[in-house]
């Protein structure tokens, strides 16, 4: 497929940051670089074709990274299969185009700086298997849309300031294996229906005001932390 001007554009954009973006993918060296040694602040210059954007299947933001770079590149790669971010680097939301990502598996923003709600968009993210978004500023009630994603297993959105209650409707979210609202301000009472998530490993929801009966817990055999308080 030959090469658009929003391929290079692209391109031009990654060069232009690479020493904040860190593109890890599936391609042979030395097609693209990886550009993270994990604990140092060096990175290596990309070299990317056009042809190579279609194939990048990881994306990771570092520090200095400004809002409307984000919102660009992530509209252009639509296919990324794991978002996330890294080294300091903050955001003020959540970029709409997160929620067009068809094929993410893995959203990662902790500590990012993120203000305002979580949108209702993100149950458009069927696929996802892994959603972290703890240490940030989120407030509002958690979208009921969230209760849609089936093949989620980590959920963490710990240390927000999310408002509102828990829905039953968790119980179909029955892939969850480790899930934390720690540390928010939640109310109401802990769903029933967190007792037929039988591949539950680890819940927490200690830090919010939760009351009520407790769920039954009989059925699952895998869990090993269930902290309310």
């Amino acid at each position: 497929m030959p090469s658009t001007n929003h391929d290079n554009s692209v391109i031009e954009m990654i060069r232009s940051f690479s020493k904040r973006l860190s593109l890890r993918n599936r391609l042979p060296a030395p097609a693209v670089k990886d550009s993270i040694p994990a604990l140092h602040n060096e990175f290596t210059q990309l070299n990317l074709h056009p042809q190579d954007l279609r194939k990048l299947d990881k994306l990771v933001f570092h520090w200095g990274t400004e809002d409307e770079q984000v919102h660009y590149v992530l509209e252009r790669l639509a296919h990324l299969e794991r978002v996330g971010t890294w080294n300091g680097f903050k955001l003020t939301s959540l970029p709409v185009h997160l929620c067009l990502l068809s094929n993410l598996r893995c959203l990662s923003f902790k500590a990012a700086g993120l203000t305002g709600c979580i949108p209702d968009e993100i149950g458009n993210l069927v696929g996802l298997v892994e959603l972290h978004l703890d240490e940030n500023q989120l407030r509002g009630a958690l979208p009921n849309s969230l209760y849609l994603l089936k093949k989620l297993a980590f959920l963490n959105v710990a240390n927000n300031q999310l408002e509102g209650g828990l829905s039953e409707d968790i119980s179909d979210m029955e892939s969850l294996s480790w899930v934390s609202f720690a540390n928010n301000r939640l109310v109401g009472t802990i769903p029933q229906g967190v007792g037929n998530l039988t591949k539950l490993v680890w819940f927490d929801c200690s830090g919010n005001t939760l009351a009520g009966p407790p769920p039954n817990l009989s059925r699952l055999s895998v869990l090993m932390n269930f902290i309310t308080v």
